[in-house]
């Protein structure tokens, strides 16, 4: 048993260790969103956790050094930067959301009580341990909660993005609740279930791995202008790929991608983003995002003939049509047309 716990332990740091650097790709990386920013500190933060439990579990960390550094316990904060991933994902500020600090920073003002008066020579402290215990429990339920509820209102509006999001946030949901329900039983039941304590935490450790990989390989996925960096970029002239570009771009409707910028679609086409700049501007005489917002705005009033915003509401249907945020969606529909949304699709309801 113990050499699979250590097996487990062993492929559980691999995976730590492709997750932190996928996370400071992430955070660093020129293709910057606040969604990805998010991720990326998620993914730097259960990385941090897991070499720090896997050097303890190898003795090369004190137990005792360990328990007591309130600073690496940042469990609290997991649920809150993927709720402020998702949410950004959906186009919304996140900075707004200021409320949802709190929660983290009462869990970790907790730990660090513990951890400086010492939690066995304060019989207050235990009680406080157990609150803290069942504190994470209830915040993780609540952010489980939280990150479905706004799946099922993306998916009123637009079921792209709700789609994608589904597998990543059920892996994470079952990863988290296994934490604060083993640190329940350990409190509450501890003698009961001392018997099967390795057999519990060798199944955690798997499943650690197994979410750890995968939660790497969806920070991936996110850093869709990796492929840049295997870009040569030797192409010299824009005016032989002109018609290849823009015919892919909009046969292939690559502009619907919320996320889309001149680097990870200059990737997906295999060119340097000055090439396809120089392309776009030389062909369709428009700057990369106006190009981009233009085909956007086709498909919005393509959209909008057909009847989509009676299944979806309006930036429901912008947001099927590639527009990531509202305010910017009326912005550009404006300046190009004149008309506010809301005024065209009345002109067009006048018109059947």
């Amino acid at each position: 048993m113990d050499e699979i716990i250590t097996l487990l332990h062993r492929i559980s740091i691999f995976g730590s260790i492709n997750a932190f650097i996928i996370g400071i790709f992430l955070i660093v990386w020129k293709e910057f969103s606040k969604s990805k920013l998010f991720f990326g500190i998620l993914l730097l933060l259960i990385s941090i956790t897991n070499i720090r439990n896997y050097l303890m579990h190898m003795q090369v960390l004190p137990k005792e050094w360990v328990m007591q550094t309130g600073f690496l316990h940042t469990t609290f904060w997991w649920p809150v930067l993927f709720y402020f991933f998702v949410f950004g994902k959906m186009g919304q500020d996140v900075y707004k959301q200021k409320i949802h600090y709190v929660l983290p920073i009462l869990g970790l003002s907790f730990h660090f009580m513990i951890s400086i008066l010492g939690y066995h020579e304060h019989a207050f402290l235990k009680r406080i341990a157990n609150i803290h215990s069942f504190l994470e429990g209830g915040s993780f339920l609540f952010y489980i909660i939280a990150w479905y509820k706004l799946l099922y209102k993306e998916k009123s509006t637009s079921s792209n993005i709700a789609t994608k999001l589904i597998p990543v946030v059920t892996i994470l949901s079952l990863y988290l609740i296994s934490y604060p329900i083993v640190s329940i039983l350990f409190v509450t039941a501890h003698d009961l279930l001392q018997p099967y304590w390795k057999q519990i935490f060798t199944f955690l450790s798997f499943y650690e791995s197994f979410t750890i990989f995968l939660l790497a390989l969806f920070g991936l996925t996110e850093i869709k202008a990796l492929r840049v960096l295997f870009d040569n970029g030797q192409q010299k002239s824009p005016v032989q790929p002109i018609e290849v570009f823009l015919e892919q771009i909009e046969s292939r409707k690559l502009y619907l991608n919320v996320d889309l910028t001149l680097e990870n679609l200059a990737a997906e086409l295999k060119t340097s983003s000055r090439v396809l700049s120089e392309s776009i501007n030389h062909f369709a005489s428009l700057s990369f995002n106006k190009y981009i917002n233009s085909l956007r705005i086709k498909t919005f009033q393509e959209y909008i003939k057909a009847n989509r915003h009676k299944k979806f509401n309006i930036f429901g249907v912008a947001r099927e049509a590639g527009f990531k945020s509202k305010a910017t969606f009326n912005r550009v529909f404006k300046e190009f047309t004149g008309q506010t949304p809301s005024e065209y699709i009345k002109e067009i309801e006048k018109l059947d």
